[in-house]
């Protein structure tokens, strides 16, 4: 059992002594100044997982079918961004699985993590700035017409398009667009080379011409080419049923469902009385729960890190404030003893990413070093910041309260608010301090890269640093050896400039129930291969 699950029971309502609080944070991997701290500051043991608790009008499962015969029902700790069904437009874990589902890309990965062919059957660059692809024939719509060269001219030009504010385009390069040979055969063209378009391609999906140019239709429904087509969503429940003229063939399954079950013990509950088949984002407290029936548990997902982002409006503008930030927290417990992953964090690019190596310093937990860097900024006195917390991230409610406690040691005051998941996704940007997930939507850094790009820099994290927006740049134009240096450049200013507060790398534990057949993940995000998969 999960050292944190022992604590559970002590903190969640029926009180603990002081000592048997000690000795259960001792257990946990805790150091008994850190726990001495969580008690004097009252974060414990009334509080130290209060956080785990979440607003229950936003966490309902919702709706039926959960766990029905042949319905595979996906329970995530967060919904989709929005009702508007624009698949350019929006880019959470539960808006890539429904993309995935119900529209196709024209490049994939399969489950090796190789680039295969999706609804382009060929494709080599004609020069630098150049990409022929030739397009499948059997590919059709959910609603029965072909998939064209003009409905794929339509979604990449869009993405390419330098005034566009849709999310995607940020994986796209400016003036990107699409020269249409026949109506299967296209070239794709970019103003300078650009190195990630390949992996860029897995992530567009292709909409019809006709839906581009009336963009409304996204607020009633998706309509892709993929093996699922979008029936409603209610109840926090988006429903799916099977494409059965799928040109890839018939789905295994009825449908699919994603549910939004925001509590991770509720979630838990879930996949225990099979109200859902598949748990995703799972952690070493769920591993735990299910070890012993059966289920199975797959690490295959995008690489990604846990981080803490800070606010460059507020005093943590200053990089000697942030990498005493990094200093004053034991990465190394947290990795350990909670995430089950070891060492933490050693780059601003987590380890299954492409072009990952090891960086310096290592920022190890120093408190000394914490005080002097923060005397350094000006803060010898100490300073008070604002921190959001929520139930997003595993672990996270506890998670923040010893980051809480870390930081007060050396002279951070810490004014920690819990929000529920939706209200912290929405907010979490005017607090200077919030824990959060990021990472690759593929295994090259290109999509992690881009989240520093000027317009999403300032938006999420109040920073504008011209010198980002270059090396950027640079990763984007370069091919070969020349933009894996160009990575590592950029990777090696974030890490040392603590840009964020890299904590440690992330597992995507995605745990499966028994009954589920042939299920397979990739090293991107969604449920591509989902389709393959079915039910006892």
């Amino acid at each position: 059992m999960d050292e944190v699950k022992k604590v559970l029971p002590s903190v969640r309502g029926r009180g603990v002594s002081r000592r048997a609080f000690l000795n259960e944070g001792a257990a946990w991997g805790l150091s008994a100044s850190t726990v001495g701290r969580l008690l004097a500051v009252g974060a414990a043991p009334a509080g130290l997982l209060a956080g785990c608790g979440t607003d229950s009008e936003s966490a309902s499962g919702g709706g039926g079918g959960g766990g029905a015969a042949g319905i595979i029902a996906i329970g995530n700790a967060e919904p989709p961004t929005s009702a508007y069904w624009d698949p350019h437009a929006q880019f959470g874990m539960a808006d890539t699985q429904l993309w995935s589902l119900t529209y196709d890309m024209l490049l994939s990965y399969d489950k090796s993590g190789r680039v295969v062919g999706g609804l382009a059957r060929r494709w080599h660059r004609t020069s630098p700035q150049r990409m022929r692809l030739e397009l499948r024939e059997d590919a059709r719509f959910q609603d029965g017409a072909p998939v064209l060269a003009k409905d794929v001219k339509a979604s990449l030009d869009r993405l390419g398009d330098p005034e566009s504010r849709l999310v995607l385009s940020a994986y796209a390069t400016p003036g990107m667009r699409v020269e249409v040979i026949d109506e299967h055969t296209i070239e794709i063209v970019t103003p300078r080379p650009f190195g990630p378009l390949e992996s860029a391609l897995t992530l567009f999906a292709i909409a019809p011409a006709r839906d581009i140019a009336q963009p409304d239709v996204f607020r009633e429904r998706p309509l892709g080419s993929g093996p699922f087509r979008f029936v409603r969503y209610k109840n926090n429940v988006v429903e799916l049923v099977a494409n059965e003229r799928y040109w890839r063939g018939k789905p295994a399954s009825r449908g699919v469902e994603l549910r939004y079950i925001a509590d991770p013990e509720a979630r838990l509950n879930a996949l225990l009385t099979g109200a859902i088949d598949i748990y995703t984002r799972g952690s070493s407290l769920t591993l735990d729960a299910t070890k012993k029936d059966g289920y199975h548990v797959t690490t295959t997902g995008p690489a990604s890190q846990l981080i803490y982002i800070p606010q460059h409006n507020t005093e943590l503008s200053d990089p000697r404030v942030r990498q005493a930030i990094a200093h004053a927290i034991d990465r190394r417990a947290i990795a350990k003893s909670l995430i089950r992953i070891d060492p933490p964090a050693r780059s601003s690019l987590p380890a299954g990413t492409d072009g990952f190596r090891p960086l310096a310093p290592s920022f190890e937990y120093d408190p000394d070093k914490a005080r002097r860097l923060l005397a350094d900024a000006g803060h010898a006195n100490g300073l008070k910041i604002t921190m959001a917390s929520s139930n997003l991230v595993t672990h996270q409610p506890a998670i923040d309260q010893l980051v809480k406690s870390w930081l007060e040691e050396v002279g951070i005051e810490v004014e920690l608010r819990t929000l529920e998941t939706g209200t912290f996704r929405s907010s979490y940007n005017q607090y200077a301090l919030s824990f959060n997930a990021l990472g690759t939507m593929n295994p090259d850094p290109d999509s992690l890269l881009t989240f520093f790009r000027p317009v999403v820099a300032q938006a999420a994290l109040n920073l504008d640093d011209p010198k980002i927006g270059r090396l950027l740049q640079r990763t984007r134009e370069t091919t070969g050896a020349a933009r894996r240096a160009a990575i590592d450049a950029y990777a090696s200013y974030l890490w040392q400039n603590q840009i964020m507060i890299y904590v440690t790398d992330d597992i995507w534990f995605t745990v499966v129930n028994p009954k589920l057949r042939n299920y397979h993940r990739t090293p991107q995000q969604g449920e591509p291969l989902l389709w393959r998969a079915s039910k006892a």
